[in-house]
């Protein structure tokens, strides 16, 4: 595909617009073949082409997708250079590959740009980045992402509250495993003990202090 459009472009009178070049990204990328279809992009802009939020997504989860979140944040600087507005899939793509990666504190950097920008995060993209910060040991700032969330009228999802659960029990911090527990109640989501208990981490003692907190919310 890649040796069609070298072809194609020096065809009199063919000039590859956005949609041509999105359309053969796209294809590139289900194919496997990511890098080339960076390549290629690169190539098309450098010629003038415009690319627009859609190409840029398709290449963003592309190489998220392969683990080469550097370049997928330097095609997000690029799309914003350009004056191409991302959208919340973008920023949750990065988002998500960044805490992937360990790289949580970068990862909230793109979340305060997100914000910045007028764009408002959705439950993936708090819930992703909760998770994050939990797994990451910050979860005093996890919970007040989660209190931020729910101020802005999102509602949480069971991975949003299995995930401060699953902080919090280890720690004994049954107050606070409570609240959220009596908030997911609350909000109409049923608790799953099977989810909500890590038998690999929590001693027998902690998990059946859960079941009964289960049992006495349900």
């Amino acid at each position: 595909m890649f040796l069609v459009v070298r072809i194609a472009s020096n065809i009199t009178g063919f000039e590859p617009d956005s949609v041509t070049v999105g359309t053969l990204v796209k294809g590139m990328c289900m194919e496997g073949n990511v890098m080339n279809a960076v390549q290629l992009f690169d190539e098309m802009t450098d010629n003038g082409v415009r690319g627009n939020v859609f190409t840029y997504g398709i290449l963003i989860n592309g190489l998220c997708k392969i683990h080469e979140t550097g370049l997928a944040l330097e095609l997000h600087r690029k799309m914003l250079k350009g004056n191409c507005q991302a959208n919340v899939l973008a920023y949750s793509m990065i988002i998500d590959s960044l805490c992937k990666d360990g790289l949580i504190n970068e990862a909230h950097d793109i979340f305060s740009e997100m914000i910045g920008t007028g764009i408002c995060p959705d439950v993936v993209v708090y819930s992703t980045l909760i998770d994050g910060l939990r797994r990451s040991g910050q979860l005093k700032e996890a919970v007040r992402l989660f209190d931020e969330m729910i101020g802005r009228g999102i509602s949480a999802d069971a991975v949003t509250y299995n995930s401060l659960i699953h902080g919090f029990c280890p720690l004994d911090l049954w107050k606070d495993a409570t609240r959220i527990f009596n908030h997911m109640v609350g909000g109409g989501i049923a608790p799953d003990c099977c989810n909500i208990l890590d038998t690999n981490r929590l001693p027998m003692q902690k998990g059946i202090k859960l079941m009964k907190l289960a049992s006495y919310l349900g």
